[in-house]
């Protein structure tokens, strides 16, 4: 009976290790994959790859992906893989800008576009 109660025991806490350490797996995974600050290759993207098929309505993101590349801003996130958590009308070197929060990377990533011009003139990336 003892040699049946340890083999359980045994057999729980290997159990138990294994899934603490998938469990850790899946959020070092998640968390790399969330992190977007990952090496991709400016010179494989094109202004043409900033297509959307569902736009965003004031057609902001193909915008800022355009900038990404044209101004070749390495350490974002892949230019065509951004997405807006929200929008706030601020200024941005001493113009009015609408600052739009992007979902990369730590704090985010923030491009800032013209109130006026509906221009991007400005990308910061999330501190990390």
């Amino acid at each position: 009976m003892r040699k049946i109660y340890k083999i359980g025991i045994g057999v729980g806490i290997a159990f138990t290790v294994l899934s603490v350490v998938y469990v850790g797996l899946i959020f070092y995974v998640h968390t790399y994959n969330q992190q977007g600050h990952q090496e991709w290759d400016l010179e494989n993207y094109s202004i043409d790859d900033c297509f959307w098929a569902n736009k965003d309505t004031n057609g902001y993101l193909e915008k800022i992906c355009k900038y990404i590349i044209e101004n070749k801003i390495g350490g974002a996130n892949e230019p065509t893989k951004y997405g807006i958590t929200g929008s706030q009308e601020q200024e941005y070197k001493g113009r009015e800008v609408i600052a739009v929060f992007l979902n990369c990377c730590y704090t985010g990533d923030v491009a800032y576009i013209d109130k006026e011009t509906q221009e991007v003139i400005g990308f910061r990336l999330g501190d990390m």
